[in-house]
């Protein structure tokens, strides 16, 4: 008959045991409330550091706390350490908590952007290079795969006829890039049949675009798709505006239905920000004063012109 050994449970810990540490854990070693509840220093120090109860080695200096204030939002723990000889980077976590400091989102972003890079370098050695060839290729899934893993593939494989899950439907509107990186907005006419929704609703309008004109946004915003924003302009006209933007825009203002005969926030911000649309938004939110200067330099900028042209 042969004999197993037994290991038994570990015992869970009673209520009046996580007082005993909570009441104790900054006065005793771990060891020692170990050896009073009979439990092992490596347990104690477990449930002590799930409850969040760091110990502290001596009292917190204020030219510490000074420097964990200062230091902790953007620096990161190790070299925080380095200046707090004796102290760990638990009892660093509590402080830190104890004062009230956080990372910044800077440095939590940029470590985020670090931690990406690192993964997309990790994988770098196992990636199909240029020239490489498939080891199935040429073969028939039943030459590479087994029976049952063709089955076991079949529930998760596309039917015939089956779409995916984040086909559009016709007339759906979808933001997208073009190749310099300035975002459009562009409707679904049919499957696989896309056009930019500026140009569409100019037509739908106004009948086929010229030859020889394109379609612009009279306050540069590219978002702004309002037939009263869009007109048809030919390209010199379109490349004029973009080598002197001033000219331009006195040019339509001529005919007293440019949105930037009144300076608007709007207005101001949209060609602060150079057609960046969350740029534009944050100008308008946090730069009241940017724009009062902004708007100050547009009006004097046409009264010397107009001066000069009165005379």
């Amino acid at each position: 008959m042969s004999s197993k050994t037994s290991k038994s449970k570990p015992r869970c810990y009673t209520s009046e045991e996580i007082a005993f540490i909570k009441n104790n854990y900054e006065q005793l070693s771990d060891k020692e409330i170990a050896d009073h509840l009979g439990r092992t220093a490596a347990g104690v120090k477990s449930r002590r550091q799930r409850e969040g109860w760091v110990q502290d080695r001596g009292n917190w200096t204020e030219e510490e706390l000074d420097l964990v204030k200062n230091l902790y939002p953007d620096t990161d723990n190790k070299d925080i350490l380095k200046k707090l000889p004796g102290r760990t980077l638990c009892s660093l976590y509590g402080m830190a908590n104890k004062v009230g400091v956080k990372k910044s989102d800077a440095y939590i972003g940029e470590q985020q952007r670090k931690a990406g890079k690192k993964l997309s370098e990790l994988g770098l050695g196992n990636r199909y290079k240029k020239g490489d060839v498939p080891m199935n290729k040429g073969m028939k899934q039943e030459e590479f795969m087994s029976a049952e893993a063709i089955e076991k593939c079949k529930e998760t494989q596309f039917k015939k006829g089956q779409k995916p899950h984040n086909t559009k439907f016709d007339g759906a509107i979808s933001l997208r890039k073009d190749s310099k990186g300035m975002k459009y907005l562009w409707i679904r006419i049919s499957k696989a049949n896309w056009q930019e929704y500026h140009r569409y609703l100019w037509e739908k309008h106004n009948g086929e675009i010229p030859e020889g004109k394109i379609i612009v946004f009279k306050d540069g915003n590219q978002m702004n798709c309002s037939i009263d924003n869009l007109e048809a302009i030919t390209r010199c006209e379109h490349a004029d505006r973009n080598r002197n933007w001033e000219r331009s825009m006195e040019t339509m203002m001529e005919k007293g239905n440019h949105p930037g005969i009144h300076l608007t926030d709007a207005y101001v911000a949209s060609h602060l920000a150079g057609h960046d649309k969350d740029l534009k938004e944050y100008i308008l939110e946090h730069c009241p004063d940017l724009i009062k200067v902004a708007r100050a330099n547009y009006k004097l900028k046409r009264a010397i012109k107009n001066g000069h042209n009165d005379n």
